[in-house]
């Protein structure tokens, strides 16, 4: 009998994603509960006194790179991710950053399916995450749209797979065939 392991992630923002999926020895990551909220930083707040994030997991999160928008300058919306950061290490669910911390994970980490541009990649990752029953849409997040629920789950896979080296996960991703 091998035991579950969980692991709950973030995509926090201006809208912020989380994540709960689980795994064991013989079983891959597989997705038990979605979120997606607007907010920012108090809807970040909100959620985690409500949900009161508990028992044995892993917890991990995106890590906020900046990227220079058209003009070249950050936005106060674009640094949302920093204040989310903050809450998350305010009510101590993350350590401090540090490059060698697996636990944050940087953006291009969600993209192990592949594709040339972030167009196709984003595709790509979203198929693999229907085919493999690991997806959720906008409508059942009460959202308009699933894309940082679809960040969290991706992080929550990747991290299984390249960080905690979980073989079924690896296989999982390894053996999807793609869009047809």
């Amino acid at each position: 009998m091998t035991d579950s392991k969980y692991v709950l992630s973030f995509d926090p923002g201006k809208s912020s994603g989380i994540a709960l999926g689980h795994y064991t020895e013989t079983q891959p990551y597989h997705l038990l509960r979605a979120w997606q909220f607007s907010g920012g930083a108090m809807g970040l707040i909100d959620w985690i006194k409500h949900k009161h994030v508990s028992g044995p997991m892993t917890i991990i999160s995106e890590k906020f790179t900046p990227r220079p928008n058209g003009k070249f300058g950050l936005t106060l919306a674009s640094v949302e991710s920093l204040v989310g950061e903050g809450v998350l290490l305010a009510f101590d669910l993350m350590p401090p950053y540090t490059p060698s911390e697996s636990r944050w994970q940087q953006p291009q980490m969600q993209y192990f399916v592949g594709g040339k541009d972030k167009t196709e990649k984003r595709k790509r990752l979203k198929k693999f995450l229907k085919d493999t029953d690991n997806y959720v849409f906008g409508k059942e997040l009460g959202q308009p749209d699933n894309e940082d629920a679809v960040s969290a789950i991706a992080h929550g896979i990747a991290y299984v797979m390249k960080v905690e080296l979980n073989r079924p996960t690896h296989s999982m991703v390894a053996d999807w065939k793609g869009p047809k």
